[in-house]
């Protein structure tokens, strides 16, 4: 134990509020808003968040749609006579003590709405059934195209909405079916009739409001974001400040282009190291000048668009036949009917020296634009494109893994695919490379051709939301330098001594 007086000269330990900004004793008060002071910071105004009053009303808007859940339950089977009111309390009693159905609703999920609409599309089609010896009346069409409307807002909330549907549709058609009855004395035409009626309010009009939603979301949603490359050229090009749409101008031939795999952001490349004339497996290859991908842009990524017809002159349209001449080695781009380095399936693509009559035919390339109309012109940056040698009928592809070997200096192969269906076999052109000491080409952006379709529009959407980006944008990034591509002694001085990885792929939501 301490002496006396060494206790007396130990001071209390106090905690000074002013010595931290935390600390202040401003903020301390009991109020509903957050709230941040400005003599703290000294650069923003004091701003008021009310966070308390937006978690009152949300709670409320879920309470209310918990109320309205549980007794479109309650009428739906009270209505259809179930178990007669009994029947009605305990149908209404599991939704309301579901511990999952209480959690969904405090949650920001689309479940407790499709719940919502789920209910009452059951409750409408049960007071419609209810109607039938009313047909035709002012409250069986109500009920009936009511049923329609929120079938519609159960599939615009989740796909899942179309187990409704279908078993709404089921009993609609053993409804039709029984109609047909001989007892009942009904006509073709009376039959027809019914049929005619529930096909427009069970079908037509779910159709209109959920077609409605997408018109929203495109008059709303009607600018350029970082969503876009999961959308198609032409989708893209309809945004307001689009790149595509900024950026973009029309090929010629003979103009001098950088081309880039769309999936893994690697450039065209060659160089004149040739490949070794016998792989460690065994095979044996052309021996020709290498063909790779290359993750910088350079100088050797430098490729002439050559007419097939020497006459041919002005812009490159969707299907016309070009010849690609890289521009450093004065050689003629090519894939012939030899197996590519690493996969025995695929063909290699080497370049041709001079201009051999016999070997022309293997230099031709077709230029299919992705989703093109007829006489649609080449762009940069917009035009998504496979080039497919004509004779083979193999599009030009990257991959990264695996990576060619030391002998290509870790770069990716570029080879032949046969799979033409293959999303990952699509390129763009990056820039056209022009004489710096010329002027500067004014962008002709009318020549673009933006898609026009509302329903094409809203069908990229939908697939997109309910299917996924596809397996073009679920690409691996684009790998780093120290992996992927080392250093050779034919790279342009002005190519970067670094890179970044950059993920292109997208987690959906469920």
């Amino acid at each position: 134990m301490l002496p006396q007086d060494r206790l007396n000269q130990r001071k209390p330990v106090t905690r000074e509020r002013e010595a931290s900004p935390l600390l202040d004793p401003r903020l301390d008060k009991r109020d509903d808003d957050i709230s941040i002071s400005s003599s703290l910071y000294e650069k923003e105004p004091r701003v008021r968040v009310p966070y308390a009053g937006k978690v009152r009303v949300s709670l409320l808007e879920r309470g209310e749609r918990t109320s309205l859940e549980v007794e479109e339950v309650y009428r739906g089977a009270a209505g259809a006579d179930v178990a007669q009111e009994l029947g009605s309390l305990a149908s209404a009693s599991l939704v309301l003590i579901d511990n999952a159905h209480i959690v969904q609703t405090r949650l920001i999920l689309l479940d407790a709405p499709l719940v919502l609409f789920m209910a009452i599309s059951f409750y409408a089609y049960i007071r419609f059934y209810k109607l039938r010896y009313s047909e035709f009346t002012k409250p069986w069409w109500t009920w009936m195209i009511l049923t329609g409307i929120f079938l519609s807002l159960t599939i615009s909330c989740k796909m899942v909405g179309l187990f409704t549907f279908f078993t709404i549709g089921t009993v609609v058609v053993i409804d039709l079916w029984n109609l047909l009855d001989i007892k009942k004395g009904l006509t073709i035409e009376h039959v027809a009739k019914h049929f005619a009626a529930r096909a427009f309010g069970l079908i037509v009009v779910p159709a209109i409001v959920y077609l409605f939603w997408f018109w929203v979301h495109f008059a709303v949603l009607n600018k350029s974001g970082t969503g876009d490359d999961f959308m198609s050229p032409a989708f893209q090009q309809t945004l307001l400040d689009s790149p595509l749409s900024l950026n973009s101008e029309g090929i010629q031939f003979y103009d001098t282009i950088v081309l880039q795999h769309k999936a893994t952001k690697a450039f065209l490349h060659s160089h004149l190291d040739r490949y070794p004339l016998k792989y460690d497996d065994g095979r044996i290859s052309s021996a020709g000048q290498q063909v790779t991908a290359y993750p910088f842009n350079d100088t050797n990524n430098h490729w002439i668009v050559e007419p097939v017809d020497p006459e041919a002159t002005g812009p490159i349209l969707h299907s016309d036949h070009v010849i690609l001449r890289h521009v450093q080695t004065n050689t003629t781009l090519l894939t012939h009917d030899v197996a590519c380095p690493t996969l025995a399936t695929n063909t290699e693509f080497t370049t041709l020296e001079g201009d051999d009559p016999e070997r022309l035919e293997d230099t031709y390339f077709e230029v299919r634009i992705d989703d093109a109309n007829e006489g649609q012109q080449w762009m940069t940056k917009s035009s998504h494109f496979q080039l497919i040698q004509v004779g083979l009928k193999v599009a030009m592809w990257t991959h990264v893994d695996p990576p060619l070997p030391d002998w290509a200096y870790k770069q990716q192969e570029v080879n032949g695919n046969k799979n033409l269906k293959d999303k990952t076999t699509y390129w763009i052109v990056d820039q056209i490379v022009r004489d710096p000491t010329l002027r500067k080409i004014e962008l002709n952006i009318s020549q673009m051709k933006a898609i026009s379709s509302y329903l094409t529009k809203s069908h990229q959407l939908n697939n997109f939301l309910h299917i996924g980006p596809g397996p073009v944008a679920k690409e691996v990034a684009t790998p780093k330098r120290s992996s992927q591509a080392s250093s050779h002694p034919h790279e342009s001085s002005d190519a970067p001594k670094f890179c970044t990885a950059v993920p292109i792929g997208l987690y959906r939501t469920p």
